[in-house]
């Protein structure tokens, strides 16, 4: 799917996951965004998917908790579609994640004066050589 991508492209697309896995979201968000403008089909609905884990957190972050939900499921339900699909991004792992932060931020929203902690947001287990095509 990432073959269509040209070798700019994929660089920017590595940038972003690790913006994203900086704790930099909105960052993240720009520079996938830029690729995604142009694109269309799967590689637009995969990279959509991408966009919505990185604002799904941005508004976790800032206690949003009603923004994160929406982008939180948006990007599962955009992501399972491609969770067999070989990119060198570990998309099974995030889909779990996924999974375990909607219950999260679902409790969030049922008890707004909890103060509870759910660690560390999850981070993109990915290749990039794979992404890049050297592999």
């Amino acid at each position: 799917m990432l073959e269509i991508l040209t070798e700019n492209e994929r660089r920017e697309l590595i940038k972003g996951l690790e913006e994203h896995n900086s704790g930099k979201y909105f960052a993240c968000h720009e520079t996938i965004e830029d690729i995604w403008m142009d694109k269309g089909g799967d590689l637009r609905r995969f990279l959509q998917g991408l966009i919505h884990v990185a604002v799904g957190f941005y508004h976790l972050r800032d206690s949003n908790y009603v923004g994160a939900y929406r982008q939180l499921e948006k990007a599962n339900r955009k992501l399972s579609d491609y969770a067999a699909v070989e990119v060198g991004i570990n998309l099974p792992e995030m889909l779990l994640s996924l999974k375990e932060w909607l219950k999260n931020v679902r409790f969030l929203l049922d008890n707004p004066d909890s103060d509870k902690n759910f660690g560390t947001f999850p981070k993109f287990d990915y290749n990039a050589e794979k992404i890049l095509g050297l592999t």
